[in-house]
């Protein structure tokens, strides 16, 4: 554990308005990726410089979980994307990284009302190793 997270992720639903706003942008950004929204959740603590909401769905009779991740708009479209660039080069070097997805106009960095959002298959686990 670290001395600023907790060590065992767990999730909490998100309060309504947000859920709202978090189904509006996947419709714009991100619907091919789900035919249905069945829950929203976010992390059970308070989180500082992002927020991560894991969107359960189903696509094609599949359920499909993904990570939403929200960035404050502090930080700059280019120093995302190219966090982002730098994660496909590790995997394609085989470096086991999580791959950003794009969105509908064939982005890794979505801009929202409230922040940027990068979108990641949802990897199961329930503990955090911070590794810087």
């Amino acid at each position: 554990p670290n001395n600023h997270s907790v060590w065992q992720i767990t999730y909490r639903p998100v309060e309504e308005s947000r859920r709202a706003t978090l189904v509006d942008l996947w419709h714009t950004h991100f619907a091919s990726y789900l035919d249905t929204i069945s829950s929203i959740k976010q992390v059970n603590e308070a989180e500082v410089n992002s927020n991560n909401f894991k969107i359960t769905g189903e696509k094609e009779g599949n359920q499909c979980i993904y990570l939403l991740r929200r960035v404050p708009l502090t930080r700059t479209r280019q120093e995302l994307e190219r966090t982002g660039e730098i994660m496909q080069q590790l995997n394609a070097q085989g470096v086991s990284v999580p791959q950003p997805l794009t969105s509908r106009a064939g982005h890794i960095v979505t801009e929202g009302a409230d922040g940027w959002y990068l979108l990641f298959p949802f990897i199961k686990g329930d503990h955090y190793r911070c590794t810087w």
